[in-house]
This record gives C-alpha cells, sequence and structure tokens, in this order.
C-alpha cells in the first residue's frame, strides 16, 4: 500500500479506533488499549466483547489473547503517539526489545513451574493456554503475535528469525504484524473502490468446466481472483448485499486454511466458492479462457478478500510454488440481465457468513422508496442502502450528488446511510436511551428490533407531544402513523447527529487540548506522572463538560429535538421541510460540509447568534448540562460506566428538566446564542407564518 500517505494512515486508523471508542467507552482516553481492540477486532474478526485485554502493570507482555478450539493467539501490541508520528512523517521503528517481549510472552505461558507472576489477565491467560493445550488434539497451536504501527530494524528482523528458528514448532507459530499489513488492512475495511469492471477474462483447464448457455461451472487458478481483487478492488462486488466484514471468525477460519499447504491443496473442497453474475460471455478459440461482460461477484466477498489477505502474509516460496500452483477456486458463473433474478441469487446464495438484517433488506421496495425520496429533494441526495453502495456507482453519483466548490470542502458529495441515519432517526424521536448500543435497526418488531419504528411509521402528534415533555417516552401503534418518514425529517434529524458530532471535539482531540493548556499554565510538564496528569484533567471544567458531552452524543440529537418541538409544535414532514429551508439548514442541505460549518461559525462572531440555530441550541444545551453537572458530579463520577449513566432513562428527564429552568433562569441575560430580555426558545428563528407555535 505505498500510495497511501502516513498521514492518510493514520487518519484511517485513528477513525477506526474512536469508532472502537463508542463499544469500549471506558478506554477512550487510552491510545494504547484501543489500538489493541483494533489489532484483536481486525485480525481475529471478532467483536470486542470476545478479548481479553490485559494491558496494565504485570501484564507479562501479554496485551490481548483469544482462543479458539484449536488456536491460542497472544499479542503484544505497539502504537506510537500519532501526532508525533504524524508530525515527523516517518515510520516509526522498533527494535530488539519488542521482539524480545515476543520470547518473555513465549516462556511466560511455556513455563511448567509458573515460577513468573502477571496480572490477573495474564495469569488467567497461561491458566487457559495450558489447559485447552492438555485437552486439544495435536492440531492445537499456540500463536504469539508482535503488531505494531511500525517496522522493525534490520537488527530486530535478524533477531526475529533466530527467535522464529528457536521456537517455532508444529505447535507454536510466531508472526510479526507491521505497518504495511496494518494499512493494508485499513485499506481493505475503509471499503475504498474502484472502477466497476466491464470487462474480465478468467482462465480455466477445459478438464474443469462444464456449461450450458446460462450457466457455466468451473474450478480455476484462485490467484486470478487475488489478482482481480488488486486490480478492481470492491468494485467486484458492487452487486453484492454487503461487503467485507472485518469481525468474522468465518473469515479468519479462510485465512486459517489458507495458511497450510493442505489447505491450500484442498481449498476447492472445503471453501464453498464463488457465484458471479455477467451479461454477456464468449469463450476464447482455445477454450482455456472465458470474456464477462460486466461481471460482478455476487457471492464470495469475503473469500476473495480473505484469499488476498493470506497471500500477503506468504513467503515467495508459499506463494509461487504451493498458492500459485495448487490452489483453486469453485465458480458458478451465470450469464444473465434478469435483475429481479440476480437479486434472488445474492441473497439465497449469501449463506457463508451469517447475513446481516441490513443486507438483506437492501433491495426491499421501502429502502428503494427512501432512495427516490432522498433522489428527489433539490439537491439530489444519494441515500446509501449498503456499505460501498455509492463509490460503486461513482460516474452516476458525481453527475447528480456532487457539491459545488467541493476542492475547498471536507465533503464532496450528499451522501446519507442509512444506518448511520437509523441511529440519528432513533434519538431524535425520543430513543436517545437505547441509541448508544446496537439497536437493532433492521430487524422487525416481531423479532425484537425496531425496523418498523424506523423505516416504516412516523410519530405522529401524539408522539411528538411526548418528546416535548421530561416524561418517559414509548414506542406505541397510537402514537406512529403508518407511512415512512419525509427525507426532510430524516435529514434534520441526521444533520443535526453530524453537527454535534462535529462540535464536540473527539476524545483524543479533547485530552491533547486540555494537556497543552495545562502545559502552558505550568500545572504538568513531560515528568508529571499519568495518574497526577488525569486528576488534572478531571479537576479542569472544559475537559469534563467535553467528555460529557462525547459520552451523550445521541441524548444531545434528543435534547434538540425536545427544544424543537417546543418551539415549533410536532415535527411534521411539513414543519421539517419548512425548517430545512431556514438560511443555515439550507446551505447545509446543498453542502453538508459540517467541519467547515462549525469551524466557520467559530472564526465567525457574526454567525454566533441565535439565528444559526444549530449553533445557537448547541450553546443553550452546553450552559444546562454544565448546570446538571454541577448537582450531579458525584453521581455521574462514581457511575460504573459512565456512557450508560448519561443515557439512563431517569438522567434524560433531569436534563431536559434543566433545559427548562435554563429557559427561565436565562431570560434576563444575553449570550452570544440569545438576546438579552427573551427565553431561549422565544428566540430561534420563526418559520412560515402560524407554523411556529410552541408545543407546552
Amino acid at each position: 500500500m505505498d500510495n497511501i500517505s502516513i498521514s492518510a494512515a493514520i487518519d484511517m486508523l485513528q477513525k477506526k479506533m474512536e469508532h472502537l471508542s463508542e463499544e469500549v467507552p471506558e478506554y477512550t482516553d487510552d491510545i494504547h488499549k484501543l489500538f489493541d481492540y483494533f489489532v484483536g477486532v481486525h485480525f481475529e474478526g471478532v467483536q470486542p466483547d470476545a478479548l481479553a485485554v490485559c494491558d496494565q502493570a504485570k501484564d507479562q507482555k501479554i496485551d490481548l489473547y483469544h482462543q479458539t478450539e484449536n488456536r491460542f493467539v497472544v499479542y503484544q501490541c505497539k502504537c506510537p503517539d500519532l501526532s508525533l508520528l504524524e508530525n515527523g512523517k516517518k515510520i516509526q521503528t522498533y527494535g530488539n526489545n519488542e521482539v524480545n517481549e515476543i520470547e518473555d510472552v513465549l516462556t511466560f505461558l511455556t513455563d511448567d513451574n509458573g515460577n513468573a507472576k502477571g496480572n490477573s489477565c495474564s495469569q488467567s491467560a497461561r491458566t487457559r493456554y495450558r489447559r485447552l493445550r492438555e485437552q486439544s488434539t495435536n492440531d492445537f497451536k499456540l500463536e504469539v503475535v508482535l503488531a505494531i504501527f511500525g517496522k522493525l530494524t534490520q537488527p530486530a528482523k535478524d533477531k526475529f528469525k533466530e527467535l522464529k528458528s528457536t521456537w517455532e514448532s508444529e505447535s507454536i507459530i510466531i508472526k510479526v504484524i507491521d505497518y504495511d499489513d496494518i494499512v493494508r488492512e485499513l485499506f481493505l475495511t475503509s471499503q475504498i473502490l474502484k472502477e466497476i469492471p466491464k470487462k474480465v477474462k478468467i482462465g480455466f483447464d477445459p478438464d474443469m468446466i462444464a456449461h450450458d448457455n446460462q450457466l457455466c461451472y468451473a474450478v480455476v487458478s484462485a490467484k486470478q481472483f487475488v489478482e482481480l481483487f488488486e486490480e478492481h478492488s470492491m468494485g467486484l462486488f458492487d452487486s453484492n448485499v454487503r461487503y467485507y466484514l472485518d469481525r468474522s471468525s468465518i473469515n479468519r477460519k479462510i485465512i486459517e486454511t489458507l495458511e497450510t499447504n493442505r489447505g491450500r491443496k484442498n481449498f476447492h473442497l472445503l471453501n464453498n466458492g464463488l457465484s458471479v453474475t455477467c451479461a454477456g460471455w464468449k469463450f476464447d478459440e482455445t477454450r482455456k479462457a472465458i470474456d464477462l461482460t460486466n461481471p460482478q461477484i455476487i457471492n464470495g466477498c469475503q473469500t476473495v478478500i480473505s484469499m488476498h489477505k493470506a497471500y500477503y502474509g506468504f513467503d515467495e516460496k508459499e506463494k509461487n510454488q504451493h498458492f500459485d500452483e495448487k490452489c483453486f477456486i469453485q465458480v458458478r458463473i451465470i450469464n444473465t440481465n434478469d435483475s429481479d433474478l440476480v437479486s434472488e441469487i445474492v441473497i439465497s446464495s449469501n449463506n457463508q457468513n451469517k447475513m446481516e438484517p441490513r443486507n438483506l433488506l437492501s433491495n426491499t421496495k421501502i429502502q428503494k422508496l427512501h432512495q427516490n425520496q432522498f433522489n428527489s429533494l433539490s439537491p439530489k441526495w444519494f441515500y446509501q442502502r449498503k456499505d460501498g453502495e455509492f463509490e460503486s456507482l461513482k460516474k452516476f453519483a458525481h453527475k447528480h450528488f456532487k457539491i459545488k466548490n467541493y476542492e475547498s470542502s471536507n465533503r464532496k458529495h450528499r451522501i446519507i446511510d442509512n444506518e448511520d441515519l437509523a441511529k440519528a432517526w432513533l434519538s431524535f424521536i425520543g430513543g436517545s436511551k437505547d441509541a448508544s448500543e446496537k439497536i437493532q435497526a433492521f430487524e422487525s418488531i416481531d423479532d425484537g428490533g425496531r425496523y418498523e419504528w424506523l423505516f416504516e411509521r412516523v410519530p405522529n402528534k401524539n408522539h411528538w407531544e411526548k418528546i416535548a415533555n421530561p416524561a418517559s417516552i414509548s414506542f406505541s401503534d397510537d402514537n406512529f402513523d403508518r407511512v415512512p418518514p419525509s427525507a426532510e425529517q430524516y435529514l434534520l434529524a441526521n444533520l443535526i447527529s453530524e453537527y454535534i458530532k462535529c462540535r464536540i471535539p473527539s476524545p483524543f482531540a479533547n485530552r491533547k487540548a486540555c494537556i497543552t493548556i495545562l502545559t502552558d499554565n505550568g500545572e504538568i510538564n513531560d515528568k508529571t506522572p499519568a495518574e497526577e496528569i488525569n486528576t488534572k484533567l478531571m479537576a479542569y471544567n472544559e475537559y469534563v463538560i467535553n467528555s460529557v458531552l462525547s459520552n451523550m452524543k445521541e441524548v444531545l440529537v434528543e435534547l434538540y429535538s425536545f427544544i424543537l418541538v417546543k418551539k415549533y409544535g410536532p415535527l411534521t414532514p411539513q414543519i421539517a421541510k419548512q425548517l430545512m429551508q431556514l438560511p443555515n439548514l439550507k446551505q447545509l442541505l446543498a453542502n453538508p460540509d459540517l467541519k467547515t460549518f462549525v469551524s466557520s461559525t467559530e472564526l465567525n462572531d457574526d454567525l454566533k447568534s441565535s439565528e444559526n440555530m444549530l449553533f445557537a441550541i448547541f450553546e443553550f444545551i452546553r450552559d444546562s448540562v454544565e448546570r446538571w453537572y454541577i448537582d450531579y458530579k458525584n453521581q455521574y463520577l462514581s457511575a460504573q460506566r459512565r456512557i450508560r449513566y448519561l443515557h439512563k432513562e431517569d438522567t434524560i428527564k433531569d436534563i431536559k428538566s434543566y433545559l427548562i429552568k435554563t429557559n427561565e433562569n436565562t431570560k434576563k441575560f444575553p449570550y452570544a446564542w440569545k438576546p438579552p430580555m427573551v427565553e431561549f426558545f422565544e428566540c430561534l428563528p420563526d418559520i412560515e407564518k402560524g407554523k411556529g407555535k410552541g408545543a407546552s
């Protein structure tokens, strides 16, 4: 991945870790533990809660471990300070000390006497490993991995080879995952797409193929699909209902199969193979290849990318002699222009990995209806029904959804993703208490999900009036109409959610900025212990309030809704449409570059007024939350999981009450976000005459 700059790689890694911080919120400020989780999630293919993270004092160099039936894997992870790395524009290097830590792990785990003692987590790792080794068959393996966001020095590489020759056996494997491996993983999981291929050629042995006019079965070299993916990337999978799953144990097993000579030799027998559609085909004159027109891999995305990942872990001998020459895969090619038939085949054939509900529903009438609604807006928006859908339609997308003057923007297109939208909409309609967890947006109500509430039904007057009061909110048939929400309602919720995310500094940025201030003030220096730094931070109001707001982003969306209903009444499709015509929202409708919008507001005092509704409401909520925090500080700080405390129904009710109190208490005084002698709710901009009456 030489074409990816260090800055781009750092940016991708930091975004992945920030996303993970929402799943392990107790570690939002700990870059090292977030890197542990990133490595475990992406290279083990499991959810964060399936990993055992030991990274703390006396961990015996075991940062995390994971076990399967025949495999026990231990990681030692190293991630430098990303800001320093980016400033230097150089890849971090690691030496013999880091390689020696692999041997420390091996010694600790295999010591029959158990002389060395670790913390409870590492002790548990040793106990589990030894028990599994005793109970398992001969094919049980211990795998020790050094994962570094950097590269080994040449002496360290030599040391690593020496270590492998000393320790490796049929039951012990030693590996290094370095900068290149991590950047490749970041690339694969970022869904970066190239052009959809118009033509591809697939070679085959004439004795290994059978076909008629519509269907062709063949066993072909797996190397061909590694090369096709290298050339076309995710453009091969545009018609698939899903793209690569970075958390899939099945994908991990595919890679493990390909890591052995026996697995490579029998791969065509052990794997379900690939399904490919095309709009036409032509056999070449030698009958040893077939040219496909508009080909798409509709089943096999996981297999192809897993083969690609495994291939780049092979040495040259494994590539040339064992994979290129001896690894084959079954391929089924369907020659058809019937799009409905293709859709049926896609859904019925994608069952090797568990099919996520979102993927199954991506081509339903209601999802296509929402896409058409957004496409009918002026200007047009692209409603994304599945991962990577927009990028796979580059030519069409560039023409219809491009932002004017995007060269100076942080965004190039108007895109809204239905998975992100579902979370924002759930919060907006009063479900923020559940929106910080997995919301089951694409599972039916009958199966414990929320699909109908989020995509097929819209809140009526009764429900909006409940939102406008500090009371419990429940979803019921009486409070929803059986018609889908409008594009404007969705957009209003989504833009508010995105604005909030841009207004609140990330945990990384919040910590860095506040440490800089404390350093400049002489309160800390480069020799100050970490515990003292954390104590200083928790005594610094700016840091704490930003942390509180960061942990309640979903709740903030509901608070916006609460305020808007107070001002404008039920947020019907018509009211949402009128709100989207307010100057600032209209600007974002055309150019949803929230980052630039936020930064320009910070730089221009004229934009800091109640007329800038997004800014004014955020400042008002922040002031209210600061007042709430003064009274509830002890409860918040003592909460075992602060993010859950902030999403409790009672906490949300309390904060809504503080909004009402702040609305009254600040009436006499001027602020950047409101003029004097008027309540905040009253000073928000009016919409069409007669439509701005508040609901109490």
